[in-house]
C-alpha cells in the first residue's frame, strides 16, 4: 500500500494498493496523478 499524507494536518490524501509482489515505485505515478499537486512540494520516503 502506498499512501499520500498531508503531514502538517495528519491527513491521508490518497492510497493505492500495490499488486502482489509489485514494487511501491510502480504505484507512485498513479497515486500522484490522482492528486492536484501543482505548486506543491512532494517528498518520497521509505521506498524499497
Amino acid at each position: 500500500m502506498v499512501s499520500a499524507l498531508a503531514t502538517e494536518v495528519a491527513l491521508v490524501l490518497a492510497q493505492r494498493e500495490v499488486p502482489n509482489k509489485g514494487s511501491d515505485l510502480s504505484a507512485i505515478p498513479y497515486l500522484l496523478d490522482a492528486l492536484e499537486l501543482r505548486g506543491a512540494l512532494v517528498s518520497l520516503d521509505a521506498l524499497e
